[in-house]
Order: structure tokens, then C-alpha cells, then sequence
């Protein structure tokens, strides 16, 4: 991530967007956008280059932004003086705070976890992840001590934009104490695909705390469905046009493609910038010039590029002494062995190359290990005229939009690995494989030879594309989807059953002479199992249900989906027991034998369960559960995101197939269900309260098959979905412990 670009952005976008004055928006990254440094008994604070320093002196007047990140020195290597110095000059001049990171936690928590595990896994170099416990315990440390510090400077109010592979747990902690919080989440390299991904040990870990957030941002499309089929795969959540539904509220990820300040790195008619043009010209009079710049980082493919271009160079004679490749590798991570051994793999094929080919007055690669100055390095894309940009796995690669948006006098022609995030926005680049040697040589060659009109044509409609989708423009489109995220998830507001109303309840089931219950078996009464007839009652539910069924004017009515013979089966032994099963198609009263309440055709049965069994066929794990007047198909147990994908095809080929019969199609938890129209949980309970006088009323179900219940049950009823989805019931509890405990209570009556 460009922090200079994204800054100057969001000071930009945000306040034109406030609203309130005790609304502000925390930008959270690992780094400060000032770097301190600390040396000769003094300490330094310096901008980051590129109008960072202008962006956040004119921001932090509106004293409504704050930015929140480590500073670059260990809080353990300096005294308590300076940090309080540190953090009160950070705070004044820079509206920034500083987390305390200590030498141990940068090492293990960044060195570590993030760029020994995260960095390689998601740029697909799994050979070069580590799996450490104790990085990733450190980690976890660290994002809480972020949570931390941003609990002190924000509230329910606020806007919190986090960013970034180092803090991917934050979301879920701030989102445990600010519920109400706006919270985004940009990751700025890829993510990789759920094969890749699910080699992580701590992978839902990761995810869940990526879901605290309302807005999650990606380069591409590519990474955004990546990163959806993880969570299906891993988590169990399906999406909608990338709607993530947790039950209790709705999590959005979207494509927002990062950009550039346009103006800033076209502004090449400076005079700094034009002294460095004339150096340039003057050293490189006659030649045509191949730029090649990037992090020191094995996932930019500067090795495989250097053999490239050592290929080319073989293959092609007649360029010996017309180009050189201007190679520019910025520094980083040096701390990490890896990132040495690179550099000195780099360094000695470039000493190889340079070695074979060179001439007293022509070396084809002039290198330079370290940052440069902006003017210089606007220099350089003004007169470059071929960029070679080959990374084998890039997060988006904005030196391909600077280069673009600098080129004012030649029209360069940019090389661009296909891996890069940026080529799905640059169709015109001459696209490559980065492990093609002889394809990246055929494209240098190409660049170099493309006739002028063409250059013009394709460089034309990249800095235009550029210019219009720039970073104030990504900031605002990410900013607006985030400020929305509250009013979308409105139909998500929940009345949780709390201590209050549960008392309430259970004193009108005192004062109550003639009681009812309506429950529901799966997911309300017992857990589901990836085996339906594995989810059985145990000892515990068994004497619940005794309890309650025991008091005098009590009835207890099971009321579920299942087949009879089931109902039958593991409540053989149970009292005073109603049971009701497919969905009211059966009725069995406390102590007489099964009723038929419904006169149906079932022949249809025999024209859908072909279909059914295609595809049990097509998608394993699957399979079909017969009843006396329904069929199901259950996929709990198959490949989320296969067993996604077919659901979806087989409900519309069913929805298809009865649209002119009597039979209705209905979607549980992970089965689709056809069955008559003419049963239904709410007809049924109806017909049960029809033959006596209730003065307590109880239904609790946890899925849409229990909705006709709460929907058809007088106004007096107390309704309760189990878990957190949209429904008709009046309240909702978390899960099937929680309503246990409230049958309990009803028993101990």
C-alpha cells in the first residue's frame, strides 16, 4: 500500500462527507504516515514523501481525524520521557497516537507472523510460510493492544478504516465493544485462493475477525471471490452478490482497485524534476531505456526478470549498446534471512550479466540498492520508454499507474506480469508470464519495436483510465459503502431475550393454568449433526422435557419436520408428550396413536426423486431422506461452495418442475425440502389451539419452516427464534444452550 497516496485521499474524501461534529473518522494501519527515528540524543519526525505532511496538517485542523499506528521505535528502547514526548508531538502536530510496540513484539508479531506466515502464504510462496504458535499467539497480542489504544480516542459514533494483513483480527475485537461502530477493512496484497488459504492453521481465526468489519475491501475481483469461497468453505456463510449474512447483521465485501494521485506524478515539468530529466539524458544519450523498479521482495520476480532480460539480451545482438535497464530494488525487511540471501542472489546475477556483455563505455544494467528521491524517481518514468513490471504475485502494483501518469514526452510501453493486480485495469500493457523467460524477452523486443502510433493509442487509454479512477476516487467509493453499512443492516435489529423478559416469561408461566409448548427438534431442542440421525436427545433434554411435561395443566408439543417413525423413535419413553411430524402432516397426542391431517397425491414423488438423485449423484456428501409426504435433499456434509452452487440449480430446476402441482419447495438449514402446501407448522399449531383454551403460549424454532408457527399464533404468544436471523418471532436467543437453560427454568417451576 502506497500510504503517501491513500492519506492524501481520505483527508480529502472524509470531510466533505462529515456529517457531525461528534462523528470522526480513526484511520488504523501497522505505521504511522510519520516515521520517528531516534539518534544523537535527538528524536526526528519526518512526513512521509508525497503530501502526506500538507494532507494531514490540513485535516487535523477539523480535529475530527485521527490516525493510529506504531512509530517505528520500540517502545522498549527508549525512556518514558521520550515516549511521552513522542506521543504528545504525534498528537499535536500530526493528530496521530502511537501503539507500544516492543522490540520482542515487532519482531515476532511483524517480522514473524506477518511476513514469515501471512505475506508468503497469501502471495502463494507456501515453501517459503512458517507456522509458528508462538508468532501467531504474539500477533493475536498485538491486534488487542491496537484494540486498546482505539478504544481510548473512539466511540459508537465513529468511522474506524482498518488496514491491512498485520491486523485482520482487529475488526472482531472492536467490534465486541463498539457494536455500533463503522468498521471498514481494506487488504491491500492479494488474497489467495481457499486451497491455498485453508493450508493456515489459525485460517477461521482470521476470517472471523475479518468479518467484524461491515465493509471489506479488495484489489481485484479475483481476490474478493477468494476470499468469499473461503469464508463458505471455512465459516459456513454463504454471500449474495457479496453479502455475507451472520444472522445478527451483514457484512458487504467489495472491489475498490486503489489508485494514484494523478496530478502529483504528472507534474513532471518542475524544475527539480527537470534537472533530473537532463542528468538522465546525459548519461543515457542514444540509449533506450527499460525501467525496472520495486521493493527488494521475492514476490516482485526480480530474479526471473534479471534472466529475462539475460535472455533477451543473448537472443538479440543487435541491442548490445542501445538499451539499458535501469534496476532500482528499495530496501526491506533486511532483518529477515530470506530478504539477505535474495539481495545477494540479486547482486551477483546482476555482477554476472553486467560481467558477460559489458563494454568500456556500456554496462546493460545500472542498479541501485536503495530509495530515491521522488524527483528522481519522476524522472525516471518520464524517460523510461518500456517499464518492466514482472512481479509473480502483486497486491495491485500502483508503479505501473505513477509510470503511466508521468509519461508525457514518449508514450513507454509497459510490460506487465499477469499476476499484478493492476492488469485487470491495464488491458493495453503487453501482458506476460513472469516464470516466461523467452515470452518476457519476445515482449521487450516487442515494446521496443512497436510503432509509435500504437504506443500513443495503448498509453492513451491507460492514463485516461488512470486519471478518472484515481486514489481520492477509490477513497470516496470506500467511504461511501462504509457510511451505508448502518442503514442496510437495520432489518438486522434483534430483541434478544434478555434476563428481563426471560423473568417476564417465566412469571406469566407461573400465573398460566393451562400451558402450551410449541418446539421445534433440529437446531432448537438439539444441535444439528452432519448426519440427521445422529442429532438425538441427550439425558439432559430428556429430563427437561419430564419436568415440564410432569406440571399439571402443561402440554409439550414437538413439532417438527422429521418422519414419525423418528419422533417415535427417541421419545418412546417420554409422557404427556405431543408430537407432530413433517411439518404437520402427522399429529400424535399425549397418549394416542398417530393422525393423518392431510389427504394428498404423492405421486409426485416418484417424477422428483430422479432429479434428486442426479444430484446426489453430482454432489458428494449429498443425500435424499424420504418421508410419507415429502422428499428432502440434504448437503450439510458436501463441499460448501460445490454443494452452494448446486443447491442454487437444483431449486431452480424444482421451482420449474411443481410450479402447476400442489407442493410447495421450502430451504433449511442446508436442505431443500418439497413437500404439500397443504402442512404447515402454523395450520397445525392453529388446529391445536383450536381445541382448548391456552392462557400460556409458547413456539420457539430456530429456521423459515417454524415462520408459519410464529406468524398463525395469537398476539399473547410468546414467539422465540433460536440464533440470530430475520423472523416474525417477537424474540430471538443465541442458540439451542441458551433455550435449555430457559426450559430448565420452567421445569424447576
Amino acid at each position: 500500500m502506497s500510504m503517501r497516496q491513500f492519506h492524501s485521499s481520505v483527508q480529502e474524501v472524509f470531510l466533505s462527507r462529515e456529517k457531525e461534529s461528534s462523528s470522526k473518522l480513526i484511520i488504523v494501519s501497522h505505521r504511522l504516515p510519520v516515521t520517528v527515528t531516534s539518534g544523537n540524543n535527538k528524536i526526528s519526525f519526518t512526513h512521509s514523501s508525497g503530501g502526506l505532511a500538507t494532507g494531514l496538517s490540513s485535516y487535523s485542523k477539523k480535529n475530527n481525524f485521527t490516525w493510529i499506528g506504531f512509530s517505528g521505535i520500540p517502545s522498549d528502547k527508549i525512556g518514558e520521557e521520550e515516549r511521552s514526548y513522542i506521543s504528545e508531538k504525534l498528537s499535536d502536530g500530526y493528530n496521530c497516537v502511537p501503539v507500544s510496540l516492543t522490540e520482542d513484539e515487532i519482531k515476532m508479531y511483524y517480522n514473524g507472523f506477518s511476513n514469515n506466515t501471512i505475506w508468503p502464504l497469501f502471495h502463494y510462496f507456501p515453501i517459503y510460510t512458517t507456522y509458528s504458535e508462538k508468532t501467531w499467539l504474539v500477533y493475536k497480542e498485538v491486534n488487542e493492544k491496537f484494540c486498546e489504544e482505539i478504544l481510548k480516542h473512539a466511540s459508537n459514533n465513529d468511522t474506524i478504516w482498518i488496514h491491512d494483513y498485520q491486523l485482520m483480527l482487529l475488526p472482531q475485537m472492536i467490534r465486541e465493544r463498539l457494536p455500533d461502530a463503522r468498521i471498514g477493512f481494506f487488504l491491500h496484497i492479494p488474497f489467495p485462493s481457499s486451497e491455498v488459504y485453508r493450508l493456515l492453521p489459525y485460517r477461521k481465526e482470521l476470517l472471523l475477525g475479518l468479518l467484524g468489519a461491515d465493509l471489506i475491501g479488495f484489489h481485484t475481483y479475483n481476490y474478493y471471490r477468494h476470499f468469499l469461497s473461503s469464508v463458505l468453505r471455512i465459516c459456513g456463510h454463504e454471500n449474495r452478490f457479496g453479502e455475507i449474512d451472520l444472522k445478527d447483521r451483514m457484512v458487504k465485501a467489495d472491489v475498490f482497485p486503489m489508485g494514484i494521485d494523478y496530478n502529483k506524478y504528472s507534474g513532471v515539468n518542475k524544475a527539480g524534476v527537470k534537472k533530473e530529466i537532463e542528468k538522465i539524458r546525459e548519461k543515457s544519450e542514444h540509449l533506450k531505456i527499460i525501467l525496472s523498479i520495486d521493493r527488494l521482495d521475492y514476490s516482485k520476480g526480480i530474479l526471473q526478470r534479471l534472466e529475462a532480460f539475460d535472455y533477451f539480451l543473448e537472443k538479440n545482438p543487435g541491442y548490445h549498446e542501445k538499451i539499458v535497464m535501469i534496476l532500482v530494488a528499495v530496501p526491506t525487511r533486511t532483518e529477515i534471512k530470506l530478504y539477505r540471501h535474495l539481495k545477494s542472489d540479486v547482486d551477483r546475477l546482476i555482477a554476472s550479466i553486467n560481467g558477460r556483455y559489458s563494454t568500456i563505455s556500456w554496462s546493460p544494467i545500472r542498479y541501485m540498492y536503495r530509495s530515491i528521491p521522488f524527483n528522481t524517481l519522476l524522472a525516471f518514468y518520464n524517460q523510461a520508454d518500456v517499464a518492466l513490471l514482472t512481479p509473480l504475485r502483486d497486491g495491485m502494483n500502483l508503479i505501473a499507474k505513477e509510470y503511466a501518469a508521468a509519461q508525457t514526452v514518449k508514450s513507454g510501453v509497459i510490460i506487465l506480469s499477469e499476476m499484478a493486480g493492476v492488469v485487470e485495469e491495464m488491458g493495453e500493457a503487453v501482458i506476460v508470464n513472469p516464470n516466461d523467460r523467452a515470452g518476457i524477452s519476445d515482449a521487450i523486443k516487442r515494446a521496443l519495436e512497436m510503432p509509435e502510433y500504437e504506443r500513443n493509442a495503448r498509453m492513451a487509454k491507460i492514463k485516461e483510465r488512470v486519471k478518472e479512477y484515481d486514489v481520492f476516487k477509490w477513497a470516496d467509493d470506500f467511504i461511501a459503502k462504509l457510511q451505508s453499512a448502518p442503514a442496510d443492516n437495520t432489518k438486522y435489529e434483534k430483541i434478544i431475550l434478555t434476563r428481563k423478559i426471560q423473568n417476564r416469561i417465566l412469571d406469566d408461566y407461573k400465573k398460566g393454568e393451562s400451558r402450551v409448548l410449541f418446539l421445534d427438534y433440529d437446531g432448537t431442542l438439539v444441535n444439528f449433526s452432519s448426519k440427521p440421525e445422529d442429532a438425538l436427545p441427550d439425558e439432559e433434554l430428556y429430563g427437561i422435557i419430564d419436568n415440564i411435561a410432569a406440571k399439571e395443566g402443561n402440554d409439550i408439543v414437538v413439532i417438527s419436520g422429521r418422519s414419525r417413525s423418528f419422533l417415535e423413535k427417541i421419545f418412546s419413553s417420554s409422557k404427556n408428550l405431543s408430537l407432530v411430524a413433517e411439518h404437520g402432516a402427522w399429529i400424535r397426542y399425549s397418549g394416542g396413536d398417530w393422525q393423518q391431517t392431510i389427504e394428498v397425491d404423492t405421486g409426485w414423488k416418484k417424477l422428483i426423486r430422479p432429479l434428486l438423485e442426479k444430484y446426489v449423484r453430482h454432489t458428494p456428501g449429498t443425500f435424499i431422506e424420504e418421508k410419507d409426504f415429502s422428499l428432502a435433499w440434504h448437503y450439510r456434509d458436501a463441499d460448501p461452495e460445490f454443494s452452494s452452487v448446486n443447491s442454487k440449480e437444483l431449486k431452480l430446476q424444482l421451482l420449474d418442475f411443481i410450479s402447476n402441482l400442489n407442493i410447495g419447495l421450502m430451504e433449511g438449514n442446508r436442505v431443500i425440502e418439497i413437500k404439500s402446501l397443504e402442512n404447515s407448522k402454523g395450520i397445525t399449531a392453529s388446529r391445536i389451539l383450536s381445541g382448548k383454551n391456552y392462557d400460556f403460549i409458547l413456539a420457539a424454532g430456530d429456521d423459515i419452516t417454524d415462520e408459519t408457527m410464529f406468524e398463525k399464533l395469537p398476539e399473547n404468544a410468546y414467539t422465540l427464534k433460536i440464533g440470530l436471523g430475520n423472523t416474525s418471532a417477537k424474540y430471538n436467543l443465541y442458540d439451542v444452550e441458551e433455550f435449555r437453560k430457559l426450559l430448565k427454568n420452567f421445569g424447576e417451576v
